[in-house]
């Protein structure tokens, strides 16, 4: 039987600082202290090995890491995932929660795209953000949540049937920071990301990046995004049915609130 074989590290690609000698850290300076020193060619070859052993049992093995706010890609690239974001548990939800993790922050850091390895977001009801919030905020960058309890699972498995459905793999993925000659909304507070498959249908996923409520009215150019006029549309994880009135798509957000809309031809 093909199993798949899977791996959880915690921390274990973080090059930690270390001055202990006995085991080759650490460089001792003409005065005589120690300085700490980072063992990254050490760790690059723990990950390695790991990682071998893993795909050998298994082609289809995973290696999930977490790690916070150290990318280290020379360790972390023996990875074929990377969890982020529990260290923001701790922090005491501001008065706007946006400023725990901007965009440019999670664009920079948690999205994974630009490292090469995929990344997952984690999420425990400790704060700062609410499991919906966390959730529009990674959708937004096209990186799933880590479920935390069962009833994350049941949402989680909506999302991920819609994407069956649509056909992800030869879906494009349109940023929120490159989808105005697709989409364009009258709110600027809200964000839009794309799926897209031509002449298949799309996913929209909207998010409000404030905590006011709004109602956001998205002009879609249907002729540039190759699909048929003649489209319906539905909110993924409610299943409520959205109307499109020619162009035009209208959604009710409440604040940091999001919609994952599957939109598909008659």
């Amino acid at each position: 039987m093909n199993t798949i074989s899977t791996v959880c590290l915690d921390g274990t690609s973080e090059p930690w600082g270390c001055r202990n000698q006995v085991h080759g850290c650490g460089n001792v300076k003409p005065d005589g202290s120690v300085e700490t020193t980072y063992p990254i060619f050490a760790i690059r070859q723990t990950m390695r090995r790991i990682y071998t052993i893993v795909k050998k049992r298994n082609p289809n093995g995973q290696v999930n890491v977490h790690q916070s706010t150290c990318m280290v890609i020379p360790t972390l690239a023996f990875a074929t995932s990377h969890w982020n974001v529990e260290r923001l548990q701790s922090i005491k939800r501001p008065e706007s929660p946006g400023e725990v993790l901007p965009l440019d922050a999670f664009r920079a850091e948690f999205m994974g795209r630009n490292w090469g390895v995929p990344a997952e977001l984690l999420w425990y009801p400790s704060g700062p953000f609410q499991r919906r919030e966390a959730v529009g905020l990674a959708l937004l960058h096209d990186v799933p949540v880590r479920p935390n309890r069962m009833e994350d699972v049941a949402v989680s498995a909506s999302m991920w049937r819609a994407f069956d459905e649509l056909g992800r793999h030869e879906a494009q993925w349109i940023p929120y920071w490159d989808s105005a000659k697709f989409v364009r909304c009258d709110q600027e507070t809200v964000k839009v990301s794309l799926y897209n498959r031509p002449r298949r249908g799309f996913i929209l996923v909207a998010f409000n990046l404030v905590q006011e409520k709004c109602r956001a009215r998205l002009t879609i150019d249907f002729s540039a995004l190759g699909q048929p006029e003649t489209l319906s549309a539905r909110e993924v994880v409610s299943e409520a049915p959205v109307s499109i009135a020619g162009n035009i798509l209208e959604l009710e957000l409440n604040g940091l609130d999001d919609a994952m809309v599957l939109v598909q031809p008659h």
